[in-house]
């Protein structure tokens, strides 16, 4: 994680709890919260990765996503979430790089 630290940076949204958002983020304006409903009420986003079109769009600048694709069925609609929430950056797209979902994949 320290060494993706540079884009954890801008709007950044976490699942659960923003942990790695605290301790690692740079330069962050918003540290969100994604939950699957509203028990949390540290969420500042309700949603299911799977169920992506419901999702907010282009709002998030990096998604930080640990220990959670594995335990989810349809991880390639909830990657789709990941991305679908991502800001398009000049050329479009994102990756899944390690821990952290981020644009410019090149960098």
């Amino acid at each position: 994680m320290q060494q993706n630290a540079q884009y954890i940076k801008g709007e950044v949204c976490e699942i659960a709890e923003n942990t790695y958002t605290k301790k690692f983020g740079i330069h962050v304006t918003t540290s969100h919260i994604l939950h699957y409903n509203n028990e949390n009420s540290n969420a500042t986003i309700i949603g299911d990765l799977t169920k992506w079109q419901e999702l907010p769009a282009n709002m998030l600048d990096c998604f930080i996503c640990t220990v959670t694709l594995n335990f989810i069925y349809d991880y390639k609609s909830a990657i789709k979430g990941i991305y679908h929430m991502l800001k398009p950056q000049i050329g479009g797209g994102g990756a899944i790089h390690n821990l952290i979902a981020k644009q410019n994949p090149g960098e």
